[in-house]
């Protein structure tokens, strides 16, 4: 059985960025996405680097394809920005990125990678009807235990590959 672990993975190094590309998360994640695994489930406990890994590793794949949307959704968007948007802006300064290879929308809090046209978008999601219609490459559903199963249901229908997280 093939495992993330037999994947070998690239990514964009940023050395003085303080940040471990080697981790768990990072890895397997960045792997899975490579390989077009459709389903990424992550558990973990409370401040386990879950979000943080998943949104590095993200970001890693956004350089390595062109022209693909990623979107990170959670339950509310004061969640969303106290949580996972807020790792996802310490991972732009840590690794100098913002405005250096990736700019900001934060009218419409969206991050698109210059070289490769990838955009990353963060929303949030309360009822069925906001879930339907957009088609997106990359679904990251953070704390996706915390969303009603029929607003997950149909994101995850349009969406080519799947990202969960969740503290058990």
């Amino acid at each position: 059985m093939l495992t993330t672990d037999d994947i070998p993975v690239e990514y964009q190094h940023w050395p003085d960025s303080g940040i471990d590309p080697n981790t768990r998360v990072i890895t397997r994640t960045l792997a899975a996405l490579k390989a077009g695994i459709e389903y990424i489930l992550q558990q973990g406990g409370t401040d386990s680097g879950k979000t943080f890994g998943n949104l590095y590793a993200m970001l890693q794949y956004g350089f390595l394809v062109e022209n693909k949307l990623f979107s990170v959704c959670g339950q509310t968007f004061p969640h969303l920005r106290k949580g996972a948007l807020r790792d996802f802006q310490k991972i732009l300064e840590k690794t100098e990125l913002l405005n250096n290879g990736v700019t900001e929308n934060r009218s419409t809090w969206t991050y698109r990678i210059e070289d490769t046209g990838t955009e990353i978008e963060f929303f949030s999601v309360d009822s069925v009807g906001k879930a339907l219609g957009a088609k997106r490459d990359l679904l990251f559903l953070n704390e996706g235990n915390k969303m009603a199963y029929p607003i997950v249901d149909e994101l995850m229908l349009r969406s080519a590959q799947t990202i969960i997280d969740w503290n058990p």
